[in-house]
This record gives C-alpha cells, structure tokens and sequence, in this order.
C-alpha cells in the first residue's frame, strides 16, 4: 500500500503509536493528535534536514533530522531537537556529519550506476550536477552586493544543466532521493506502518534574498519529488534567517544560555551560506510567558556566500598553471574531489593564524608543472601562503561587512541609537574563523557582541524544527520590496506619457494606463494575514472571453517609481482569473457602438504573508470568491521580460 493509501485510513494520524523514535518519540500517547515535522534546508553545496515530533523533521544545508515530543510543544527546547547526522554514501568522512552535498549524479550519464546518486553517493570520477539551487532565482534582479563572476562558474557540473532538463527538474530529481532518504531513515525507526499513518508536515527554508518566482519554483520541485504526497500532509516555506532566528533566540531566551537575551534586545541575524548571505534584524519583545520578537527594519541579502572563495581558488589555479590545470580530469578537481576536499580542509584553518606566511599544502598532480613557490613537482603539491588565501577571502568577506553596515544603519534609522546590541553569526560559512575575526572587528569598532552559537551550520534546520510547532515566530515581518500593479487613472496633461493613454470604453474619459499603484510598501509590516485588496472596475464587450489577467510587480528601491517603465520595477507574476458567463447577470449593461457591455466590479486580493510562503490570489465578489484565480510566474531571463514589456492595463 502506498503511503498517501495509508493516509487515507487514518488521515489526522490519531491512535498511532511512534513508539521510542529517538528521545522525542517515547511519550507520544493514542489519545492525542501528532504529525512529523520535517524542515528541509536545501543549500547551494549542502542539504541537511531535522525533525521534531513537538514533531518536527528538518533538512540543513546538509541532511539532519531532529526530534521533540509534540505533548509538550509549549516547553520546548532548542535543546530537545536532534539533528540526524548520518548519510549515506562513500564520500563523507567519518561517521557522523552534519550535512549531505547537493549535488545529483544520473544513472543514464553513468556507467555502472543502477539508480540515481546523491550527496556522498557522487564520487569524482561520476558525472555530477552542483549548486543547481541558484539557478531558481536566475531570472532575478542582481543586487549591489552579489558576486558579479557568478556566471563565471559555469563549468562542468557547476550551475550546468544536463541536456533535456530544466532547473526545477535536476532539483527535483535531487529533492527526490533526499525524500526518500527522509521516508526510509523514519521508516526504520518508527515501522512503514506507523510512518502512514502519521500526517507530516514539511517545512523548505529558502534565502529571503529569493524572488517569489524561485520560491515558488522550489515548492513546485519539491511537492513533484513526493513531499507532502498524503492528504493529510502539508509543506510550507520558511525564509533562513527567520529559520536561524528561531532557533538562536529560543536558544538565547532558556535560562541556561550563556548569552542569554532580554527584553528589548536587537540582534543582527547574520546568515552566510555557501550561495547567498542573508541579514535580519529582530527585537526580542518578550521572554516569558513564551518568546516573542519581531523584525525591526526590512532585511537584506546577495549571492555572496563562500563558493566565492572555491571560484576564486579555481581561477587562480587557471592564471598559475594555465593549460596544464585546466586540461585535468573535472573528477581530479571538481567539487568532491581530493584536491578540493583537500582545500576545503585548509579553508576551515585559515583566520586562526595572523602569520600570512603560513604555508598551505594541497596534494595534486599536475603533469608538466615546473617547481616554483607555489608547486612542489616532487611531492605533486599545491603550495598557498597566507596572502594569496586572503586575497581569495576579501572580496567577499567586504561585501559581507557592507551588508551588515547597511542593515545597522537601516536599524537604527528605524528603531534609534541603541536597537541594535548584538550580531549572530550563523550558516555554514560562519565557522570560519577568517570571516569570525572580521566579523569581530567590525563590531567592536561598531560596540556591538558577536556571538556565534555552537555548531552555526545546524541552526537553520533546528529553527525549521522549532517553527514548525508554531510556538516561536516572528510576531511581525517587513516586506523587503514594493508591491503593486497597475492603475488606469484620469490622465493628468502635461505629467502622464502620451504613449500610455487609453479611453475609457464606458465612460470616454483620457486615462493613463501606465501609472503604478503600491499596495504594500518596502519595510511596512506584514503577516499571515496581510493582503493587497485593490477594486476593479471595467467594461466588458459581449463575445470577448472572460479570461482576464494583470500583473503584480515589485521593486526593491526605497522610493517606488510612479511609472511601470522605470528600469527598477520589475514583474514578479501575472494574476489570472476566469468566470463563467452565468455570473454576469448581476451587473448592469450598456450599449456603446452597437456593442453590450457590462460593468464588472470586483476586489482582487493577494495574500503576501500565508504560511505556504509564495503568493496566493483570489477575486471576490460581494464577499465571495468569484471565479477561477491563479498566480503564474514568469520563469523567462530578465533580459527578455524587460524587452518584453508592454502597457496591458489591468485586469
């Protein structure tokens, strides 16, 4: 019987016993509801997930689960979470890690390989597919602070595509074995019987830097790898920074912490990853009865994270030994392989040291390569000093540090001299000690406490953990963007371009069609009950079709253009809706040129802060739903969007 069949026999999960999964599982009773939460942080290099059972599974930039037990949701703690540190495959080393690589390998592109694999599965010499999670958000708008030799990478398997497949197919592809890694390790501990009947509810952390076209994207891929396949599952997304808010402000509000926070605190969350670096501000509201706290200005972010550092090293590599590297095996340097596991190992040391003549070795052949200060031809071995280490690391370490000065300065902008009195450094490139001494001094120069919890590149996934219970969350969150669409108005002579009239069909009155209308401003607050509510009145000729469409716009400036045609707006999806010709009869009609018309009203609503995380969008009529809505994305370059762009009105 499948599992989604199982679902169906008992779908609330009630009178299943989990019986002892993990210490979380062991008190789960018959007489009460539980489900299994699972938060997956699929990274750029990584996947990790963790579960609790307050329940709650979750996926950190490698893969992890942890659990709590869902009795006692309101007491939880950070540290009732585990994190699920084995995976399969003979690449990892050791035992116990605390991520899995997001990488893929197919079968049908290797010899030898019955199935397709994944995380340590891949080994250098298959073909593999890496930091593939980037390209969901390829039709975004660059930042100021990403890294602007990205495209730079797209070498074999990194940011490469394998013919016939698309983004969103590679990730699910990926997403798929990690599914079904999930579904077996739960299976082994708590029986495929009992795993049936249980409801799981799964929960993506995305960058809050993404585009809602990625963030829909990604729950496209992952609802088409099997997640939340059962009727009674569900799947929603989490922004990462809000993920590692979680945790480390549970962590820091429990009496136990060390760096125990209080009330009225500002806390800079400081998410560095291996593609992109997310920054958040929050306040800490409340400690007792139950945490609260909320953003204090809108967040900030770019594609910065430490592959900066690895395309650096590769592109030194290139400019040193010329062809005599760049004609290696992609399974002698490629990601996975020894030389970089090896160069892996030499980042996570540099920083401890201010020595920038300290040597660091890495093993690789290089048939023809003379001896010189950077190669040992005897012994095949790279040699790096610190200068050279430090100039892969500065670029990106400065765009690290801009960020974190404009979001203090936005802060305090905000919320006045003093709101911020702290930064955490957390994600997989926050253990490293280069970028925690930076990091350091520019707080100190700033008086301002670093604090990075143990284990930074985990706090993703125990926050996805922790939110699934719905004990901790932001109270309030802020837009990062402008949002509107646009609005045929009376048109102002001498202001509105001529190009962008339009004559009321109804009325005759000159309108303006291209001026915008921004229905939620960057920075205001919002939440799971936040809408953009806009009326709509129009003249509809008899005949015409009753599929009606407009679109929804953003930009990110901080003072929103008037006109659609400023370069700094850009579409984020087109709002459709269709009725049926049986709804038309409440409205009144008119003659114009021989022609029926009739005059339809009507309010469009976009819920910009629902739990699933992507946008969701009705029409109503006299409070009621009216019609067929939905939200499609425009997945196409944003070069070809722009050129694309015409006055449509609205719809």
């Amino acid at each position: 019987m499948t599992r989604a069949a199982s679902r169906l026999r008992n779908p609330s999960g009630k009178g299943s016993d989990l019986g002892a999964f993990g210490r979380g599982f062991s008190d789960l009773s018959l007489e009460t509801n539980h489900k299994i939460i699972v938060g997956v942080d699929y990274g750029t290099t990584y996947t990790g997930k963790a579960s609790s059972t307050c329940l709650s599974t979750s996926t950190d930039k490698r893969a992890g689960i942890s659990y709590i037990d869902s009795t006692n949701t309101a007491n939880c703690s950070v540290k009732d979470v585990h994190d699920i540190r084995t995976y399969p495959g003979p690449g990892r080393e050791g035992d116990f890690v605390w991520k899995t690589p997001s990488r893929i390998a197919y079968s049908a592109e290797n010899e030898g390989c019955d199935s397709n694999q994944f995380g340590f599965q891949v080994t250098p010499k298959m073909i593999s597919y890496s930091w593939t999670k980037l390209l969901l958000d390829d039709s975004a708008r660059p930042t100021e602070f990403d890294d602007p030799n990205l495209k730079r990478s797209e070498g074999e398997g990194m940011l490469k595509l394998p013919r016939g497949k698309t983004a969103t197919e590679v990730v699910t592809d990926y997403l798929r074995e990690i599914y079904n890694w999930i579904e077996d390790y739960l299976a082994k501990r708590i029986s495929q019987e009992l795993l049936d009947m249980t409801p799981i509810e799964f929960w993506f952390t995305v960058p809050a830097i993404w585009s809602d076209q990625a963030k829909n994207a990604t729950l496209a891929a992952a609802r088409a790898a099997g997640f939340a396949s059962g009727d009674a599952d569900r799947i929603y997304l989490i922004p990462e920074p809000e993920a590692a808010g979680v945790a480390t402000l549970k962590g820091f509000s429990e009496g136990s912490s060390i760096a125990r926070a209080q009330a009225g605190d500002g806390i800079i969350l400081c998410d560095c990853g291996g593609g992109t670096v997310d920054i958040t501000s929050y306040k800490v509201t409340q400690l007792s009865p139950k945490l609260e706290f909320e953003e204090i200005v809108e967040g900030i972010g770019g594609k910065c994270g430490s592959t900066y550092i690895d395309r650096e090293f590769h592109q030194w590599m290139s400019k040193t030994f010329g062809q005599r590297f760049e004609d290696l095996k992609f399974e002698k340097i490629g990601p996975g392989s020894r030389f970089m596991k090896d160069f892996e190992s030499n980042k996570r040391d540099f920083g401890y040291s201010d020595n920038l003549d300290q040597v660091f070795e890495i093993n690789l052949v290089i048939p023809g390569a003379a001896d010189s200060q950077y190669y040992n031809s005897e012994e095949s071995v790279v040699k790096l000093d610190g200068r050279t280490m430090l100039g892969f690391y500065q670029p990106v370490v400065e765009k690290i540090l801009a960020l974190l000065s404009h979001q203090a300065e936005r802060a305090t902008k905000i919320g006045g001299p003093g709101s911020v009195n702290r930064v955490v450094l957390v994600g997989g490139f926050g253990d490293s000690p280069y970028l925690n001494l930076r990091v350091r001094e520019w707080c100190e120069q700033n008086r301002l406490h670093l604090t990075c919890p143990e284990h930074p590149q985990a706090a993703i996934a125990r926050g996805a953990a922790l939110r699934g219970l719905d004990s901790v969350a932001p109270i309030r969150r802020r837009s990062r963007r402008h949002y509107g669409i646009l609005s045929t108005e009376r048109f102002r002579e001498g202001i509105d371009p001529e190009s962008a009239v339009q004559f009321d069909v109804w009325s005759g009155q000159k309108m303006c069609n291209a001026r915008m209308l921004w229905a939620i401003r960057k920075g205001q607050v919002i939440d799971e009950e936040t809408k953009i509510r806009l009326s709509r009145s129009r003249a509809h000729p008899e005949g015409k079709s009753l599929d009606y469409s407009s679109k929804l716009y953003a930009c990110a400036s901080d003072v929103a253009p008037e006109f659609v045609t400023d370069p700094a707006i850009e579409e984020v999806a087109e709002l459709r809706h269709t009725v049926n010709p049986s709804d038309m009869t409440e409205f009144d009609t008119k003659f114009v040129d021989g022609v029926k018309h009739w005059k339809l009203y009507y309010h469009r609503e976009v819920c910009m802060g629902s739990k699933e995380g992507t946008l969701a969008f009705r029409v109503v009529h006299k409070g009621a739903e009216w019609g067929k809505s939905e939200v499609e994305y425009d997945t196409r370059p944003r070069e070809k969007r722009m050129s694309a762009r015409v006055f449509s009105g609205m719809g």
